[in-house]
């Protein structure tokens, strides 16, 4: 089991580095827990090796830490040890946001928190509200979370020896499971125990045992997937929501070039910023018929998005641009999105060094950000969006650009119900809340209080380094 968790978090290193975490559970035997901060290189280094020969079930996790601080207190899993005949063992993972952690805290003051990881929210209303391993118990103590906790969450968790996952009613950060597996996306499942997932169905519960798989529908399913992880966040080899991420992402390069690009008779080339917008350039590419020509490398696997905010400042650092065609005329950037800008002004920046007058374009993938996440995306703040009060032709200035175009919220939304359609699902729905400001479920006090929250947070992380 051991092999196959670190395994599958390399898979998924790309949805976080600031901490990794397992927690395995063989029967009759305590729970072993392993947690770092860093990426799962490094855990690996922390896990004996005597530990690749156990059986039992296990979870882990990759933090990108969008709530709490980046030390070790926060790492997950997070776990309670078991006290006989009064609680199981619970080892507990999460991918996305619980707003309301200090309300918590004073709904639940004989719990005994101990981090300031969001999640600690969920385990102590399961802790609090859970008596035993029994299904009955884990259905009861999952619905006082889906009752009490605002926000976004999909959840792992071993509790005793059984292996449960939960998705709140919006299903705004993904999870798919095999008869005996649980991950964020679709592609570790599929490379790993070659088996084709399934979504967990927003507002339910998964219970897998020696018994079997058994599902619960705790409450309404009230989709509201997240429409960042579409464009950005997942592999392009995996399937969120029943939407191939790869034909999505080419098809939005389509739409760009449809609405943007024009053939001129000069020499024109279309270059992605490296990596997650290739799918896209090579849709720009084929609908332009405008030669593709990667001349932009990065010399690291880390995504500058999800970097800290130091390594942020200099991520243009990591880019570097060759000039093997002097005779490039016009240089169409395709990237996936601009949040705060200081990447892609940077990479700009050397592409102008090499070419001097070059004109550029520059064509994003997702429409203009201009309001913070509240559900899981380090996008915290107001002030730190490049798009907030700014045209295309401002932003363009502000990044060293000829042109700026984004992909229209209109035809983003189209793209992705078309592909929805030929995949058999009706009434897809998007949060796009870091576009339109518009968040299922939240009120505007809500989203004052997370920016604050999340401003102490950095002063925090900032004073520990």
């Amino acid at each position: 089991i051991t092999f196959k968790l670190l395994l599958g978090l390399d898979y998924l290193q790309r949805r976080g580095y600031d901490s990794s975490g397992i927690a395995i559970k063989e029967e009759g035997k305590p729970m072993i827990t392993h947690r770092v901060v860093g990426q799962v290189r490094d855990l690996k280094r922390k896990v004996p090796k005597e530990e690749y020969k156990l059986f039992g079930s296990g979870i882990g996790h990759v933090r990108y830490a969008t709530s709490g601080t980046n030390l070790e207190r926060d790492a997950q899993p997070l776990y309670k040890t078991k006290i006989d005949n009064i609680k199981p063992s619970i080892a507990i993972a999460h991918n996305g946001e619980v707003l309301e952690l200090e309300e918590i805290r004073r709904r639940y003051p004989e719990y005994g928190f101990s981090t300031e990881c969001d999640l600690e929210g969920i385990l102590a209303i399961l802790y609090s509200n859970i008596r035993s391993s029994d299904e009955e118990d884990i259905y009861f103590a999952v619905k006082k979370v889906m009752e009490e906790v605002k926000g976004a969450y999909s959840v792992v968790a071993l509790i005793d020896d059984k292996l449960i996952g939960f998705r709140d009613p919006k299903g705004i950060r993904p999870l798919v499971m095999t008869e005996n597996a649980f991950a964020s996306e679709s592609l570790p499942l599929e490379e790993i125990l070659k088996k084709k997932p399934v979504d967990v169905a927003p507002g339910s519960l998964v219970i897998m045992s020696d018994k079997g798989r058994k599902v619960y529908q705790i409450m309404k399913p009230n989709p509201h997937y997240c429409a960042f992880e579409y464009a950005y966040f997942a592999d392009a080899n995996s399937t969120i929501n029943g939407i191939p991420v790869r034909i999505f992402r080419e098809e939005i390069g389509k739409k760009l070039a449809e609405k943007y690009v024009k053939k001129k008779k000069v020499n024109q080339i279309i270059t992605p910023i490296p990596n997650t917008p290739i799918p896209m350039a090579e849709g720009v590419s084929e609908k332009a018929n405008i030669p593709r020509n990667d001349i932009i490398s990065k010399r690291t696997d880390i995504r500058v998005f999800q970097a800290s905010e130091e390594n942020r400042r200099d991520s243009w650092m990591y880019y570097t641009v060759n000039d093997q065609d002097k005779n490039i005329d016009e240089i169409i950037i395709v990237d996936d999105s601009i949040v705060r800008g200081t990447n892609i002004k940077g990479v700009i920046r050397k592409i102008r060094e090499k070419y001097d007058d070059i004109h550029i374009e520059v064509l994003l993938g997702f429409p203009p950000i201009r309001h913070p996440c509240p559900f899981g995306i380090d996008m915290k703040t107001t002030r730190e969006l490049i798009a907030v009060n700014k045209t295309e032709e401002e932003i363009a200035k502000e990044i060293g650009a000829n042109e700026v175009h984004y992909i229209k919220k209109e035809d983003y939304v189209e793209v992705i119900n078309s592909i929805a359609k030929e995949n058999g699902i009706e009434n897809f729905n998007l949060c796009m809340g870091c576009v339109t400001g518009e968040y299922p479920g939240l009120t505007e006090e809500d989203i004052e209080k997370m920016e604050k929250r999340r401003i102490h947070e950095r002063k925090v992380m900032g004073n520990k380094k």
